[in-house]
This record gives structure tokens, sequence and C-alpha cells, in this order.
């Protein structure tokens, strides 16, 4: 999922929901903690994740960092609107030695056992805030890549803080082999691939088709960032051609981004721009997900993409480059179609493909959301993590918590960023 228009509030008092779910009859309180810059596949797993957990008796709080500097509680906003239980954390500076304070302060008031991290940021206010406490610190990676030159501090000092949580969750194999590679012990990685709320993606007509007058034509899209990882411009490139051959056909870009001006300019260099929609950030999703007739991600690296899992739930064909995770979900000429990362001319022929064989797509389409169902349901995401949270520490994890407890003032500005 992406954002919804225009930057949410920058208040925290307004968004606070606290003790909604503080009325279940539970034995264990989670903190699902994340700095956040909008709302993207991280934010989506956090949400999804969160409401799951309440589901099987769980008690979760999202708890989200309201930084001085490109505030964005989105995420804040979202999870409110959802019924969750909500904890804003204002973050002053590049090391806000208070909020540290904040942290550990609720987390006893809130008896919260388990703390769940979704990003380094919140990997490094967490250790500095729970290393020498019982509180069982786990952290989510959604995906890890190589890192520019000006994060590369933030990586190091990531990966310090990583080694001494309790566990560490890869969202894909691939996310796994690469913590390994960084120095993690394999016996500190679990696996829990991402899971989709099905119930969010009914069959129904769209009120956005009306919205762009679609009419009978086919709508390709892409959901994501505009980044050049997502691969953006590879999208386009491929439109291009298959215009050639369905000539009536619409390609829709939906999300936001800095590559947003060029890939507008590409667009009519390309002389496709009549046929491209960019609509900018949404926060209606399902409606998109209705409209499409092909969903499309050509990213050059990926977790475990969760705007795909929401194509699959929607019963929307699939058309992947293979890349991180995807491979699980997009199962070739069964589940959709893969293609190589960056290859323009092979996503040109797998969405001629998929717009000249109806019944094709919708084999496909049919097969995704079995798949889905069966193994990337939210619910089925929700259990794999409340075991790994009930499951006792190991001697290892009881070790590492004692090692280097100087670490716990980690950070000086590496903990400023997200």
């Amino acid at each position: 999922m992406v954002a919804a228009d225009g930057p949410a509030s920058n208040h925290g008092d307004g968004i606070r929901n606290r003790g909604i779910a503080g009325g279940k009859n539970t034995s264990m309180r989670v903190l699902e903690l994340i700095s956040s810059g909008g709302f993207y596949g991280a934010e989506s797993v956090l949400l999804t994740l969160s409401a799951a957990l309440n589901k099987i008796g769980c008690e979760s709080v999202v708890g989200v960092f309201e930084n001085a500097h490109l505030p964005n509680l989105e995420v804040a906003l979202r999870a409110r609107q959802a019924g969750l239980d909500v904890e804003v954390f204002p973050c002053r500076g590049r090391f806000d030695r208070k909020l540290v304070r904040v942290l550990r302060e609720f987390a006893r008031r809130r008896g919260i056992g388990v703390v769940n991290t979704h990003g380094y940021k919140a990997n490094l206010y967490a250790y500095a805030a729970f290393c020498r406490t019982g509180i069982q610190l786990i952290a989510t990676c959604h995906n890890w890549t190589n890192q520019s030159r000006s994060l590369q501090l933030y990586a190091r000092v990531d990966r310090f803080v990583l080694r001494r949580f309790s566990r560490v969750v890869a969202v894909s194999g691939t996310v796994e082999q690469t913590l390994v590679a960084s120095g993690i012990r394999p016996g500190r990685v679990a696996t829990i691939e991402n899971g989709v709320d099905i119930s969010r993606f009914p069959s129904g007509s769209s009120t956005f088709a009306r919205e762009i007058g679609k009419g009978d034509r086919k709508l390709v899209g892409m959901i994501g960032r505009l980044v050049p990882e997502k691969g953006p411009d590879v999208f386009l490139r491929a439109a291009r051609g298959a215009l050639e051959r369905f000539p009536d056909s619409l390609f829709l870009l939906v999300g936001d981004g800095a590559m947003r001006p060029e890939l507008e300019r590409l667009a009519r260099e390309l002389a496709i721009a009549d046929h491209v929609i960019f609509t900018g950030s949404r926060n209606d999703m399902p409606e998109i997900y209705a409209a499409l007739d092909i969903v499309v991600l050509p990213s050059l690296n990926e977790g475990l993409p969760m705007s795909l899992l929401e194509a699959l739930a929607a019963e929307r064909p699939a058309i992947a480059a293979r890349v991180g995770g995807v491979p699980r979900i997009i199962r070739e000429n069964e589940t959709g179609i893969l293609v190589n990362p960056g290859d323009v001319q092979g996503l040109r022929e797998a969405i001629e493909r998929l717009l000249a064989d109806s019944t094709l797509s919708r084999r496909l389409a049919r097969a995704g959301r079995s798949l889905v169902e069966r193994e990337f349901s939210a619910e089925v995401m929700a259990r794999r993590y409340l075991d790994l949270y009930q499951a006792p520490p190991s001697e290892r994890s009881r070790l590492a918590d004692e090692q280097d407890l100087a670490g716990c003032a980690v950070g000086g500005s590496a903990a400023g960023r997200r």
C-alpha cells in the first residue's frame, strides 16, 4: 500500500488512541515500533500484523515516532482509523535521550513484554531503552539492500544492535541470507513471510474505474514508490511497446516519489502520456485493485512485497521481476508471470501475453488468490509471530544482552535518522 494524499498531521495529541485494546484478557502485550516517512510496505505489514495479533488474543500497541525532522504520522492515523491502540513518541534531535526514558517508562506502565521494531531507527532506540531490561527485543527486517555511502554508518550501527536482539525476523529467504552474511547468527534469524488481510479485497465494481473513465479499456498498473529500485522507468518503456499492439490500453502508476517529474517527462518523450495515469499516493487500495486488469511489479530489489500479496488477494493476474522473495509468491505460469529485473522486452511480452489471453489471466488470478488464502493470510503471519514472541529466550540471547552494555548509549547521530 502507499500513503494517502497529502502529509499527515504533525500533532501527536490529535491521533493518540490509548486503551482501545486495554480491556482484553491477555497475558502478553507487544509494542510494534516504527519511525515512518510515509505509508509503504513496512507500515502496511505493521498494521496488518497488529490487527491480526489482537484478533488471536495478543494485545498490540502501535508505537510511532513523531520526528522533529520530516515528521510523518500517516501510519499512526491509519492505525487509529483501524481501531488499534496507538502511542506517539516525540523524537527531538539526532539522539533524544528523553525518548529513551519515555519508551522505558511507557513499557513499564503498560506491561509491555515484547518490543517488535520495524526499521533501523526503531531498532536503535529500542536497544538503548530496553537492553538492560527483561523485555524481549525482536526486529523485523523488511528488506536489506546495499547501502549508499552516506548510510553506511547507520547500517554498521544497525548491524551491531541487531546482533544483540533476542531474534531478528526476515520477511524472505533472501533477506535472511543477507542478515546472516552481515554477521547475525543463523540461530537468531527467523523467516516469517508477510501476510495480508484477505477480507479487505472483496470482488465487485470499482468507483475508481469510473473516476478515471476506464470504460472498456484494459488497465495495467504498477503500485509502489516512484524511486529507481522499484523500476517505474522499466514499466513505462514496456508500456510503450505494449501500446503498439494494444493501443486502447491504459497504464497506471499508483504512488509518489522523487522520480515522478522525471517519469512524467519520460512518458511525454515516449509519446504515451495520453495513455498513462499518475495517481499520486492513495489510501483506497481495494478500489484501485478492483479496477486493474493486470498488476505489474518491475522492482530491481524487494523483500516480500505487500503490494504483490494484495494484488493476489484481490484476484488480479500479476507480473513481477524475479527478485528477493517474489518467486515465493509468483510461481511461473501458476500464480503469475516472472520476468528478469530491468528486462523491458521481457516485461512487454508478458504484458501483451496477459492482455491477449483473458483465460490465462483468470486462471493465474484464481490460483494467486488461493495461494494467499493458504500461505500468506494475516492470521498465518500473526500466529507465527506469536509463536516467536512466546518462545523462551535462548542462552545465546541472554549472553548477547550482557555484551557491550556500553552499547546501550549507542548512536549519537546514528539514531537520528530513520
